[in-house]
């Protein structure tokens, strides 16, 4: 009578059949051209818009997935070349779903395929050291500047 049970749970699994992802929102019309000009450069969002100016390969899957780019493994020449890309949707969108639109023209003009997955890395860890903090407070009232460079 135990053995029943365990197949039946077994048996109902092997007949549902398997979940395919979502499809992906596309651009009503997208644009991919090769950069000719290297001293433009930019990314503007608007609702449904998106334009991407002198961007690696590299540079627009870091901004479809808002990944940063030492998390991102491929070949060398996802660096080498720069490219301009416009697309457009009617149905609107925020930046979230222009990143799942362009994650789907990625995969439809480049044949892109991602992965993702963990990886463990080393890291430098910043602790305190014994003894507390000994650095000096700033006697400067000027508001700190945090640069991404």
């Amino acid at each position: 009578m135990k053995f029943q049970f365990a197949v039946l749970p077994l048996l109902a699994c092997l007949s549902c059949p398997a979940q395919t992802p979502p499809e992906l929102p596309a651009f009503d019309a997208a644009s991919i051209r090769l950069n000719e000009n290297p001293r433009t450069g930019g990314l503007q969002t608007a609702p449904g818009s998106l334009t991407i100016r002198n961007a690696s390969l590299l540079r627009l899957i870091c901004w479809a997935w808002d990944m940063p780019q030492f998390q991102v493994e491929g070949p060398d020449w996802m660096r080498d070349q720069s490219f301009d890309v416009i697309a457009k949707s009617e149905s609107g969108g925020d930046d979230d779903r222009l990143r799942l639109m362009l994650r789907k023209l990625l995969a439809d003009r480049f044949g892109l395929k991602a992965h993702v997955d963990e990886k463990e890395m080393q890291v430098y860890a910043v602790t305190l050291a014994k003894g507390g903090f000994k650095m000096p407070e700033s006697q400067e009232d000027v508001p700190p500047i945090f640069d991404r460079g």
